[in-house]
């Protein structure tokens, strides 16, 4: 996984090709470089040719964004956009079904009658 916590955009050669070195020591015909950012242009082109997978902030974030918040149980696309499409009851966050049954009762009962 590399971080890019120096206000630096862009992850260039140098993850891929760090990747690319280690993949006969563990044995490995793969490998995968993960950033909180985005890639540099070309590292896409390196990636390809050594067969390394490259992940960057969006793929991140969508694949966070599948689990529970409260218990981390991966959830289902179709349970996320459930969530993510009621947001005034779930806060924009995304929970199991059981967490969903919870809290929409405790919103319920902790919500004033008119």
């Amino acid at each position: 996984m590399k971080h890019r916590a120096d206000g630096k955009r862009w992850v260039g050669e140098r993850a891929v090709q760090a990747v690319v070195t280690s993949l006969p020591l563990y044995k490995c015909t793969r490998g995968v470089v993960v950033t909180n950012a985005t890639y540099a242009p070309g590292v896409k082109k390196v990636a390809r040719a050594h067969n390394v997978v490259l992940r960057d902030r969006d793929w991140l974030v969508d694949e966070l964004a599948l689990f529970c918040v409260l218990c981390q149980k991966r959830v289902s696309p179709r349970v996320r956009r459930w969530c993510l499409d009621r947001a005034d009851e779930y806060g924009g966050d995304v929970f199991c079904f059981d967490h969903q049954r919870t809290l929409v009762g405790l919103v319920r009962t902790a919500t004033p009658a008119a």
